[in-house]
């Protein structure tokens, strides 16, 4: 089966993106269905202007800080930004930096595509934030993802997916949607510390490499994220060996050394904590 073409709007302005772009036309009968869905590394040069676009569209800024131009005026974003657009509605978005551009987007159609876009609050040319946002780019990365998996079910998985999305959107936006200089320090040491996480040992060696104190490292993370910098620290490494374990079928304790621990006891330790199984139990047996 030949490979569903590119719609022409996705943008060249971009370092490289991922892209899930479903199979099957649309049908006028579908209540929901997602036409692209995509993140992508911006380049600082990438610059939007539409005065259209053919279906609904909701951005998630990632990384970064942009300006937005929408009928509500114009705004300065940055990480945990959302906003959505439109048939018929005008917008434009720039960065304002030169580097950590990152955002995730998802284009949809359907009967009831837009009343569920309006119960989110964000119906086409409003924007708000997302204090914590973690849940989220980890919904859009599963929603990108769905391009890995059996074509007959991405659609439908696509589909459930967004409506996730925009169910929880209402009970979590609020605040401010202008950047502030303390989250752009959250933001600036979250992204260093998911960029570098193999080669961090410890909450001082994070905080040092990121030019803060340990203590305002934590108190980052306190008032911008649902978990400490060691338990994100911990989550991304876990995260990576249950990768190991799981698509290479390595020994616990060659996963535990790729991830910095001489210790195999404490990896388990602190693998089971954060998946409440013992590295063992992601090994394929042969």
């Amino acid at each position: 089966m030949e490979k569903p073409e590119a719609p022409a709007f996705l943008s060249k302005q971009v370092n490289r993106g991922f892209y899930l772009i479903p199979e099957g036309g649309e049908s006028p009968r579908e209540e929901l269905k997602v036409v692209c869905a995509g993140w992508e590394d911006c380049s600082a040069e990438y610059r939007i202007d539409r005065t259209d676009f053919p279906c609904l569209a909701l951005e998630y800024v990632a990384s970064g800080d942009w300006e937005l131009t929408t009928p509500q005026g114009k705004c300065r974003i940055g990480p945990g930004a959302v906003f959505s657009y439109g048939p018929g509605l005008s917008y434009s978005l720039r960065p304002l930096c030169k580097s950590w551009l990152s955002k995730y987007f998802v284009d949809f159609s359907g009967s009831s595509a837009l009343e569920l876009l309006r119960c989110t609050g964000l119906e086409p040319g409003r924007y708000g934030m997302v204090a914590q946002h973690r849940w989220l780019r980890e919904l859009f990365d599963q929603l990108v993802e769905i391009r890995f998996l059996d074509v007959a079910s991405r659609s439908q998985l696509a589909r459930m997916t967004l409506e996730l999305i925009l169910v929880r959107l209402p009970v979590s936006l609020g605040g401010d949607v202008q950047i502030t200089q303390a989250r752009k320090s959250f933001e600036r040491c979250r992204n260093y510390l998911s960029e570098n996480y193999l080669q961090l040992t410890s909450l001082s060696s994070a905080a040092e490499a990121c030019g803060v104190s340990p203590a305002y490292l934590s108190r980052l993370f306190a008032r911008f994220a649902s978990e400490s910098p060691k338990a994100f620290l911990d989550r991304l490494k876990m995260d990576h060996a249950a990768q190991l374990l799981l698509q290479n079928n390595i020994p616990v304790k060659q996963a535990a050394a790729e991830i910095g621990y001489a210790d195999v006891f404490h990896f388990s330790r602190v693998f089971r904590k954060c998946f409440g199984v013992s590295p063992g139990r992601f090994c394929i047996k042969k």
